[in-house]
């Protein structure tokens, strides 16, 4: 499905644009997030196949959603065009 460095890499993004908002509850919200996709990501590992799918899946979709939320468009990839 999505590869290790795709959600770490969106964490990064994350991190990156929550950085400049102003102090609120989607800021906050957006932060919880993030450190929840890092527990997550951490406890991958532990997981069997079908369940470390879905969980990657599910980091992908919040973090997207959550820079959607922070006024950023995403664009899509090479992979997700096909």
């Amino acid at each position: 499905m999505y590869g290790e460095e795709h959600y770490l890499t969106k964490i990064e993004r994350n991190t990156n644009a929550v950085s400049g908002m102003a102090i609120g509850v989607l800021k906050g919200h957006i932060i919880a997030n993030i450190k929840w996709a890092r527990e997550l990501s951490s406890r991958l590992d532990q997981l069997d196949y079908q369940e470390r799918d879905k969980a990657i899946a599910n980091i992908h979709q919040v973090l997207d959603t959550d820079y959607v939320s922070m006024g950023y468009e995403l664009t899509p990839t090479i992979s997700q065009k096909m």
